[in-house]
């Protein structure tokens, strides 16, 4: 038995090759493959330098973000710098320049490989699900694997009493769970959104799907994680609030730049601040595939003017 075990290890984590991709897609079309890289160091001030002679990366698949990451946005008064990059090479970056971690806490919204050819309903009509490349299954083992590396990267970063929050559907969240085991997470609370207002399932084969999960989880079983109890109760009407949370669609000011760009499947991130809001030198990071809409302008605007002193990322990967 033990041999079995051994030999097994030795294979590494996957001992079979990943499926072929469905729909007949090849793998070059879903850009499945490495992209280049530029070598940089993150500066104090929050810009990215390349370091010493290395090139700059001029050709990468469409759907890559640029390398070296570009600093879209800094505020040095607040501590806030919005990047557009590939988040993985960032964390990295964080990683080398702060070994013993920089963040208090991560809110991740990650693809939820939900462009595979489905349907869904928008505005009352029946659309394609295609959020792009970046959205695409690669099958559960490639799957899972990216979740691996994106995790064991957050919890690098986090400071040992810190934590992360991830948001998901059925799609991913089952691999996020045991991805945070695998590498020793905490896993605090399974946090179930609920839409009061789900668009309907046009298939009537299946219920509508009207909930989303938030795990938020420890860097580690030492973690002596922040919550604020007495806010958590003040907002719930002087009762403990429980693990279901009902958050509406985005609207006002907060929608605003919903003609622009895609609408974004995943809960509003400032729900995920309150429980920890207790430090004034807390350092947050946002990570985001696609259009990054776990934050969106108004949001930003408002950690932007109210959260002096604190450190605070934004990435948007893609």
């Amino acid at each position: 038995m033990a041999k079995k075990l051994k030999e097994r290890k030795l294979r590494g984590l996957y001992s079979t090759s990943p499926p072929a991709p469905k729909n007949g897609a090849r793998v070059d079309d879903l850009d499945a493959v490495p992209v280049d890289s530029t070598p940089f160091v993150l500066r104090e001030d929050g810009t990215v330098q390349p370091t010493g002679d290395a090139p700059l990366v001029e050709q990468q698949p469409k759907s890559a973000p640029p390398s070296p990451p570009r600093l879209a946005y800094g505020d040095d008064a607040r501590g806030v710098w919005l990047y557009h990059g590939n988040c993985l090479e960032l964390l990295d970056a964080i990683a080398a320049k702060y070994p013993d971690g920089r963040f208090d806490c991560i809110f991740a919204d990650p693809p939820y490989f939900l462009s595979n050819g489905g349907i869904t309903c928008h505005a009352g009509k029946m659309v394609k699900v295609d959020k792009g490349d970046w959205d695409k299954s690669r099958g559960p083992e490639l799957n899972h694997e990216f979740n691996l590396e994106w995790l064991r990267r957050c919890q690098h970063v986090l400071k040992p009493n810190g934590s992360i929050w991830v948001s998901g559907t059925l799609h991913v969240i089952f691999s996020i769970g045991y991805a945070m085991q695998q590498l020793g997470f905490k896993v605090l609370n399974d946090i179930t959104w609920e839409k009061p207002n789900p668009p309907p399932n046009l298939s009537c084969r299946y219920f509508t799907h009207s909930t989303e999960t938030v795990i938020w989880a420890a860097k580690n079983e030492k973690s002596k994680h922040c919550f604020n109890y007495d806010l958590m109760r003040q907002i719930n009407r002087g009762k403990q609030m429980k693990t279901v949370w009902t958050i509406t669609a985005p609207a006002g000011d907060e929608n605003r730049m919903a003609n622009t760009r895609p609408k974004s499947p995943s809960p509003s991130s400032s729900a995920a601040c309150s429980p920890q809001r207790t430090k004034a030198t807390s350092c947050w990071i946002l990570l985001s595939e696609g259009h990054g809409g776990d934050c969106n302008d108004s949001q930003w605007e408002t950690l932007r003017r109210h959260r002096s002193g604190w450190g605070s990322y934004r990435v948007i990967s893609g």
